[in-house]
């Protein structure tokens, strides 16, 4: 049995073997090449346009995580600045492109954070500054050349007697020169100041006779001084009158103190008080 398989097996490739002897040798035809051409112009064109989808898709993510990092990393630094601040020194309700803060750090206070050239600023210190209330000019980036930053504003809301709020509006634009990877994101949030405010150098005004300390509606109520208090072209009012307020000075020797008062006729009097 398996001895006549194995020669059928043989006969069989000699016919067929013979069959492809006999047989004319046949080519391709004008119109069978053409319709083979445009097959694979049509399958090339269709796998290229998908190449080319998928190729934007990944960079528009890559650009869109760019973005998100940057985003992100910058107003994390904002928001831990403004946190620790001692005071939001800006005027309120006015949107500004640049932000000042007071530090408890003297190597912190001020510090800025600015929009310059589309680059996200960050100045901290006085340093090289005869006016120790501005910031230096040595600055660091907080954002790379990835991205140019279109808008960069801050807005100070008081919340009295709570603590004051930093509003902020961000856009960053990818650098590129390709239209297509120019992706865009616009942030808008706010911080809040979390510590009091304190201070660790001269409580300087920014002008001559600018600002007030304190209103008639909201007083401060004890102040504690070690030096001389100086007032130029002003006057010292006590406007509660009552035989218990005055002007306290102690004596020459140091032994106690007087409470200087005026009566109705303007008549000056003293009489001994404790030493506040």
């Amino acid at each position: 049995m398996k001895t006549l398989i194995k020669k059928l097996f043989r006969l069989r490739f000699r016919l067929s073997s013979f069959n492809f002897r006999l047989s004319p040798k046949k080519g391709f035809t004008m119109i069978e090449l053409l319709i083979y051409i445009t097959l694979l112009v049509i399958v090339g064109g269709v796998m290229g346009g998908i190449f080319m989808s998928v190729l934007r898709t990944s960079n528009q993510q890559s650009s869109d995580s760019e973005l998100s990092s940057q985003l992100n990393f910058v107003t994390k630094n904002i928001e831990q600045l403004v946190k620790q601040s001692s005071n939001i020194d800006m005027a309120a309700n006015i949107s500004t492109s640049s932000l000042k803060l007071r530090m408890q750090n003297p190597a912190q206070d001020p510090t800025c954070v600015y929009l310059s050239g589309g680059v996200v600023k960050l100045a901290q210190g006085n340093a090289g500054q005869s006016d120790k209330n501005n910031c230096t000019t040595t600055a660091t980036d907080l954002t790379t050349s990835n991205v140019i930053v279109n808008t960069l504003n801050f807005k100070k809301i008081t919340f009295y007697p709570g603590h004051d709020e930093v509003i902020l509006d961000l856009q960053m634009t990818i650098n590129s020169s390709n239209p297509q990877l120019q992706v865009s994101r616009l942030l808008h949030s706010a911080f809040s100041r979390v510590s009091a405010a304190t201070f660790d150098d001269n409580l300087l005004p920014g002008s001559s006779a600018s600002y007030d300390l304190g209103t008639s509606g909201s007083l401060w109520r004890n102040g504690y001084f070690s030096g001389s208090v100086r007032v130029s072209n002003g006057s010292i009012y006590v406007s509660t009158p009552s035989s218990g307020y005055g002007l306290i000075l102690p004596d020459s020797n140091g032994s106690g103190c007087h409470l200087l008062t005026v009566n109705a006729s303007g008549t000056l009097a003293t009489a001994v008080s404790a030493c506040q």
